[in-house]
């Protein structure tokens, strides 16, 4: 038997006995505090005719509120003598009966204060709810908001998606047919030279770069959707880009004769009022629609975006008109020509670098044209031309001694260019003072002609020198530069000039 079911035994004698109902019920409880009793232990209580009730034993057990501690004085597992138990049993006899009634006292308390407690608790879970159901009413408003809103965005969202995608198509849908019909597009004559043995991309290709189309995408699956692509003609023809694509096939599929064409060398520094007489003698076009067209026309070239649109200029885009030798169709339009100098030019700004070199020499594209432009009428070779830009130059940088450059070219191009054209006094005057660098200061208000490659370069590639004044023999074209004004009086008496 162990320590633990003696122990048992001293308490369980001090009642009478139950039932067999009633012990098997008190031997529960006292299970769960004493802790586990044997099952041998277990029967013995049940079957045993004690004559004390266990309900004193069962109140007093279900106060203690110190039950660990009991159980560990229960449970010490030390080996004592048979009299040291007796001793011990009687001990235990008088605790037992003093501990209930102690713990009884305690339980008591113990239930008044719970029953304090209980009502204090009561009252404030009610008033925890009274309070805290705004909260929670509130919470599930503002979730249930936030899904409505989060709703209404997602569906805004695929609203504008689907919208942004259906114009997106439309217009694109548009601009597509508007190009097949030429719709939009600019309703002029272009002659184009179609080279024998040339193929269907080839001819998309010549047609995309004449700007007669703008899709080549579009135009190759026309050609494939009319089986046209082998009934190509080589050849020249006349297109225009208001042209609808199937009127441009036709035509590419007819046979025709070759143009006849006409070269012409344009020289250096011509300007383009001498340039349009050349053009109309031989029978490519009138001077006025050239004049008309090459100054009211752009094509989207970077020289062409810097170029002003003062009123002050005779003709806006004198300049940009690159002297040299073109083949051109008898009979051609203006807005052929046009293009073709102006493609020519951009090339030449390409091929030599001239808008890196010009961005280094902190002058615009339209200051380096308009100084080249007096550079080339003013010297005789592309030596002096070096110097003589650099003679410009330091009289640019240098407003407040020389705030007028003072050259004759200026002067001449007035006389000979603006004023034939222009009868009206009143801007003659205008002109006069916009031309005229020995009235105005600066740069005169446009270029004086088209300069050609070798000025401009001397423009942007000027030597530094302290040169302010400069003069030519008329004869021999030979330039003398000087520092000061007496010098510059000398070389004037060298030059024939005085």
């Amino acid at each position: 038997m162990s320590e633990k079911d003696n122990e048992l035994d001293i308490i369980l004698n001090q009642y009478s006995s139950k039932t067999s109902e009633g012990k098997r019920a008190s031997l529960d409880e006292l299970d769960a505090l004493l802790g586990t009793v044997s099952a041998s232990k277990k029967e013995e209580i049940l079957t045993s005719e004690s004559s004390e009730p266990l309900e004193d034993f069962e109140n007093d057990f279900e106060t203690t509120t110190d039950s660990a501690t009991y159980n560990e004085k229960i449970y010490v597992e030390d080996e004592v003598s048979d009299d040291e138990i007796e001793d011990d049993e009687e001990e235990i006899e008088g605790a037992t009966t003093v501990i209930p009634s102690y713990l009884k006292e305690m339980s008591e308390e113990n239930d008044s204060d719970d029953d304090e407690y209980d009502e204090d608790d009561e009252e404030y879970e009610e008033e925890e709810e009274v309070v805290q159901k705004p909260k929670k009413s509130k919470k599930k408003k503002k979730v249930k908001k936030s899904k409505v809103n989060s709703s209404i965005f997602v569906g805004l969202i695929v609203v504008c998606v689907v919208l942004t995608v259906s114009f997106a198509i439309a217009i694109f849908g548009i601009n597509m047919g508007m190009e097949y019909l030429g719709v939009g597009k600019k309703d002029v004559s272009i002659t184009i030279n179609i080279p024998k043995g040339s193929d269907s991309n080839d001819i998309t290709e010549l047609l995309y770069k004449n700007g007669i189309i703008e899709n080549k995408t579009l135009f190759k699956a026309t050609l494939k959707i009319k089986k046209a692509g082998g009934s190509l003609k080589p050849g020249d023809i006349i297109l225009s880009p208001s042209m609808g694509y199937d009127s441009v096939i036709a035509e590419l599929c007819r046979i025709r004769e070759s143009f006849e064409q006409v070269t012409i060398t344009f020289p250096e520094g011509i300007n383009l009022y001498e340039a349009a007489k050349l053009l109309e003698e031989n029978e490519v076009c009138s001077a006025e629609d050239f004049i008309y067209q090459f100054n009211s026309e752009d094509f989207g070239y970077e020289y062409e975006k810097g170029i002003s649109t003062s009123a002050n200029k005779f003709y806006k885009n004198e300049g940009l008109f690159f002297p040299d030798t073109y083949a051109f169709y008898v009979g051609d339009s203006a807005y052929n020509v046009t293009r073709n100098m102006r493609e020519q030019f951009e090339k030449v700004m390409k091929d030599n670098e001239l808008y890196e070199k010009i961005d280094k020499s902190g002058m615009s594209v339209e200051e380096v044209i308009i100084l080249a432009s007096i550079v080339q009428a003013e010297a005789a070779n592309e030596e002096d031309m070096k110097y003589v830009a650099s003679v410009f130059i330091n009289r640019l940088n240098n407003p407040t001694d020389f705030p007028k450059m003072e050259s004759d070219a200026t002067d001449n191009y007035y006389t000979n260019v603006i004023a034939p054209q222009n009868g009206d006094t009143q801007s003659l005057e205008m002109f006069k003072d916009s031309y005229d660098t020995y009235v105005k200061k600066g740069l005169p208000s446009g270029a004086i002609g088209n300069p050609g490659l070798a000025a401009i370069l001397a423009v942007v590639d000027a030597p530094e020198t302290d040169y302010y004044y400069f003069c030519s023999n008329l004869q021999t074209r030979e330039c003398f530069f000087a520092h000061t004004l007496a010098e510059h009086e000398e070389n004037l008496v060298k030059a024939g000039l005085v």
